[in-house]
């Protein structure tokens, strides 16, 4: 196998409200994870769609998804993408790790993300920012970066199998929010890959109404 996707779905998404983790809710009739599984189904590249999920969730998207992969989450992103990561067989050359909740996947992405990786050993998904980026220190202004240095990350952020690994293992526990983060520790070069504004994280309900607003709109996402 050579390329290797891994959505990851096993964070509890408590913002918006309910029983039901974000990534697994409704959107438009289909659960939101679904969107991401048939994109990287309908692409030709990938080899393998490894489904890294809640405890509580593991039989029901093992029953809805019987051709995947389905893996038990862990206590933090990080130790999630790593579970996803030692599900992998075959030696693959290449994963791309997505967040379940970002149903807007788009086909160019995916490929733009894997040509990538004939030339990187990491390549990132991210969009400029429009808006000013303030750090701040006790609820002051310490200072302003300039906004064309700044960029929003989004997944899929894509790797080298070998080396995200070899980030993982080395970097246990830190629990860092995104693995693009661990191969930058380790002073890889990073390639940034353009991504889309489409390529919304569902995190409240107001996310959802968006997303439903995208869905009902279809033509306008690239």
């Amino acid at each position: 196998m050579k390329n290797i996707a891994i959505i990851l779905a096993g964070g509890l998404g408590n913002r918006l409200g309910g029983d039901t983790p974000k990534q697994f809710k409704l959107l438009n009739n289909r659960r939101v994870i679904d969107y991401s599984i048939r994109i990287f189904e309908e692409h030709d590249l990938i080899d393998k769609i490894i489904i890294v999920c809640h405890k509580d969730w593991v039989e029901i998207i093992e029953s809805e998804y019987k051709e995947h992969v389905i893996v038990t989450g862990g206590a933090s992103r990080q130790e999630s993408s790593f579970k996803g990561l030692k599900a992998c067989v075959g030696n693959p050359e290449n994963v791309l790790i997505h967040d379940a909740a970002r149903p807007f996947l788009t086909q160019k992405i995916i490929s733009s993300s894997i040509n990538s990786l004939d030339k990187y050993q990491a390549v990132n998904t991210c969009i400029p920012s429009k808006d000013t980026i303030i750090i701040q220190k006790n609820n002051l202004i310490e200072s302003i970066p300039n906004r064309k240095n700044i960029l929003l990350s989004q997944t899929p952020q894509s790797f080298k199998y070998k080396t995200i690994l070899s980030a993982h293992n080395k970097f246990k526990g830190d629990d860092l929010s995104d693995d693009i983060q661990l191969v930058n520790k380790i002073d890889i070069d990073c390639c940034n890959n353009k991504g889309s504004r489409y390529n919304i994280k569902i995190t409240d309900n107001l996310d959802m109404e968006i997303a439903q607003m995208i869905i009902n709109n279809r033509k306008i996402v690239e």
